[in-house]
């Protein structure tokens, strides 16, 4: 089932970082479509939740050097 997810996003602080983060989570199978906003401090994601989920999105972004957190 694809949900559109927005997410907090902690200890970015350019485009840079976003930039890594959104080409990490892109790579994963499931994710349709991501988009981070260093200065605004959240990501949005278009995802599969069925093929991927958001404790492997979160590994991908820690990848990336960023921590950040799921909203509930």
């Amino acid at each position: 089932m694809i949900e559109e997810v927005v997410v907090p996003v902690k200890g970015m602080v350019c485009s840079s970082c976003a930039m890594k983060v959104e080409a990490a989570v892109n790579a994963l199978r499931g994710v349709k479509s991501v988009r981070v906003d260093a200065s605004r401090g959240e990501a949005k994601l278009l995802i599969d939740v069925s093929v991927t989920s958001l404790d492997e999105v979160r590994a991908a972004s820690r990848t990336a050097a960023t921590r950040w957190t799921p909203a509930r």
